[in-house]
């Protein structure tokens, strides 16, 4: 075995280390931060419009829920709009006695190009501006480009530039993707983009890494720009939810005890 080897394998071991690292021990490493309950206390959102992707379940659904809550503007963008009003309803019941959630759900496959420039163009049209584009984590098959680059990167970095006209005119906009501790097994090559990958060569867990780690470095270069072009900065966030029990990926039948249930991990 070459130096060059031997050098690989033990990066690619230690990568891998992160990852199991930051998902059995979570629990551990986040015991002394507040309840998820008292992350928004008393504040008052009102006047704060806020896009939320995936916001049927999981992670998206309880971020939405707890901003609805906090007397923000909250635009459920989803596939299943049906599935997004019934949830809205059950909100205004909900906090019928303290505060109407000012809740309202447009279409957004995040699958589909030009579903994300449809969504845009119907944003666009209000000539409103927009506080906060969130982007929970997703993941569904894609069409031409290979599915998690296609959800994780491509459509959400589109989805952004195209709403960047209504971000800038907000005087605190804030845009923040939940990315994932799984960037350290990507790799930032071409073929990961591609949904036509011999089969043989094709390796999910690469491809799910490689698509949050160039969504990662394009909103580090995003807020490097927008820092140039502005004043002050507009802050492009990256967060970590840890390992989430969710309908994605299973952890809700599962239920290991290491993971986070939706409310937890937002």
């Amino acid at each position: 075995m070459t130096w060059k080897t031997w050098l690989k394998n033990t990066w690619e071991y230690i990568k891998y280390w992160e990852i199991q690292k930051e998902t059995i021990f979570q629990k551990l490493f986040t015991y002394h931060l507040p309840s998820t309950s008292s992350l928004l206390g008393s504040k008052d959102l009102s006047g704060v419009s806020v896009i939320v992707t995936g916001s049927t379940s999981g992670v998206g659904l309880n971020t939405a829920k707890q901003l609805a809550m906090a007397g923000a503007h909250v635009i459920m963008a989803c596939r299943n709009i049906n599935a997004a009003n019934k949830i809205a309803s059950m909100w205004r019941e909900e906090m019928y006695n303290s505060r109407m959630p000012n809740v309202e759900v447009m279409e957004l496959d995040l699958v589909s190009i030009s579903s994300v420039r449809r969504f845009a163009d119907e944003w666009e049209q209000r000539g409103e501006p927009l506080d906060i584009h969130a982007e929970p984590w997703t993941m569904f098959t894609g069409d031409g480009i290979e599915q998690h680059m296609q959800v994780n990167h491509v459509a959400p970095a589109l989805l952004t530039f195209l709403l960047l006209p209504s971000l800038l005119k907000a005087p605190s906009p804030r845009i923040i993707n939940v990315s994932s501790v799984g960037h350290y097994s990507g790799v930032v090559e071409p073929q990961y983009w591609n949904s036509r990958i011999e089969e043989g060569k094709y390796n999910s867990m690469i491809a799910y890494g490689s698509s949050k780690l160039a969504h990662i470095m394009f909103l580090k270069v995003l807020a490097s720009k927008l820092s140039d072009q502005r004043q002050t900065s507009v802050p492009c966030f990256a967060v970590h939810p840890g390992a989430v029990c969710t309908n994605l990926n299973d952890g809700a039948r599962m239920n290991l005890l290491f993971m986070f249930d939706g409310t937890e991990g937002k």
